[in-house]
């Protein structure tokens, strides 16, 4: 298959909706996907360290921790969510994980 063969059938299954559902803005999802594309900048920082053996993009990876860091407060603040409290909850989460022996293995329900 040609690779705008593909392109042409896959087209026929996306589904895309033509407006947001009414309990999203577009704030909300501006900020969730900012703070994606900022874990990916990471991700990339590393992967470049690892194939450049380059100490520095190491050190760069620092400055796009703050940009995730940013993003994730703004996602918290759009959705009217208390940082400190979803930092409580998830301590809270993984010290009874940590007590009931679960912190490794996979699933949310742990």
């Amino acid at each position: 298959m040609k690779l705008n063969e593909y392109q042409e059938e896959a087209s026929r299954t996306a589904i895309f909706p033509n407006e947001l559902p009414d309990f999203l803005d577009v704030g909300q999802v501006y900020t969730v996907l900012g703070q994606s594309g900022e874990s990916g900048e990471i991700q990339e920082k590393l992967k470049k360290a690892i194939r450049e053996d380059e100490e520095q993009y190491v050190e760069d990876m620092r400055d796009e921790v703050g940009d995730v860091l940013w993003y994730l407060s703004q996602v918290c603040e759009e959705f009217d969510w208390d940082m400190g409290e979803i930092a409580e909850d998830n301590l809270d989460k993984l010290q009874d994980r940590q007590k009931r022996g679960q912190l490794t293995g996979e699933g949310d329900d742990r």
